[in-house]
């Protein structure tokens, strides 16, 4: 809408020009007739002169009145592309703020299942420390059983030469025997023992004697080679899957590392995105609205909604 006094100027205006019609007539109708003629001449140059003036100071005041009208639709339209820019500004600051928020979240479950990874990988080193060490101590183990199933082997070689002396021992006293025998049936109906048949059955007990032990102790040799080859191929296997176990941790862990990372990356891209885009974008439509209202030479929008338009009354 216009201002009002463009209004109270344009009825001034034919206020005046009513009023100088009539004080002009009643000049006129006062007079003589010979001044009346001359009056009336005069009159109608002043009028036509005023009048011209008149239209004039019109022509300015409904120019000022347009004047007005554009200045009021350039304001209007000037804070509606502010508004607009400045919802724009927050819509984008709320998505990229919300986009933030996602991202740490994220982040931060990365972070939890990384340090849960972490611990797994630390238990796996220390029960791989474990069974490295009995996986040592079973190497130990079936060192000493190999060991003893060389001894094993010695004691079986040993075993079969005792064996032998026992089979000649064994033969040679019953050679005797027989002897002893025949020469009961010749000389006499019984003889005492001879010193060397003596021996040979002493020989012979100490021999069977030792045979029992060499062959006890190889069975001992052997259950505890079995035993310990038992257990090492537990070791074994066991190590191989905690191996396993780790590799796959290991595995786990850089790829969660490496998603950390492209987190920590899109987190800090939008922390820079966030601010400086933000506040440029509504400094751009500030500058942009500022150097519009400074070229048609009127205050910048702030200051005008600040102030507000001045209205005249009558």
């Amino acid at each position: 809408m216009a201002k009002p006094y463009l209004h109270n100027a344009t009825n001034w205006i034919h206020y005046t020009l009513n009023t100088d019609v009539a004080i002009t007539n009643r000049f006129i109708s006062a007079s003589g007739p010979s001044q009346a003629a001359g009056s009336q001449l005069e009159s109608t140059e002043w009028m036509r002169g005023r009048i011209a003036q008149l239209e004039a100071a019109l022509d300015a005041a409904q120019a000022a009145r347009d004047m007005a009208l554009s200045e009021q639709d350039i304001v209007r339209m000037a804070h509606e592309a502010e508004q607009t820019a400045r919802r724009e500004a927050m819509a984008q600051k709320s998505a990229t703020e919300a986009a933030l928020s996602r991202a740490r979240v994220d982040q931060n479950r990365l972070r939890s299942e990384l340090e849960a990874v972490l611990i797994q990988k630390s238990d796996l080193s220390n029960e791989m420390d474990v069974l490295r060490r009995q996986f040592a101590e079973s190497q130990e183990s079936l060192q000493q059983a190999l060991s003893g199933s060389q001894q094993s082997t010695e004691t079986n070689e040993r075993i079969k030469v005792l064996e032998r002396e026992l089979e000649e021992a064994q033969d040679r006293a019953h050679k005797l025997q027989l002897q002893r025998l025949d020469m009961e049936q010749q000389h006499s109906p019984q003889l005492p023992d001879t010193p060397e048949l003596d021996h040979a059955k002493a020989k012979i007990q100490k021999l069977k004697s030792k045979v029992r032990e060499l062959k006890s102790e190889l069975s001992s040799t052997q259950q505890q080679l079995e035993t310990t080859q038992i257990s090492l191929q537990a070791v074994e296997r066991k190590y191989d899957s905690s191996r396993q176990k780790r590799e796959l941790t290991k595995e786990k862990l850089v790829a969660y590392k490496s998603r950390l990372q492209n987190e920590e990356t899109i987190t800090q891209r939008l922390k820079d995105k966030l601010t400086p885009e933000t506040y440029k974008s509504l400094g751009e439509t500030y500058e942009a609205l500022g150097a519009f209202l400074s070229a048609i030479q009127l205050p910048p929008v702030g200051q005008e909604d600040s102030n507000g338009p001045q209205e005249e009354s009558d």
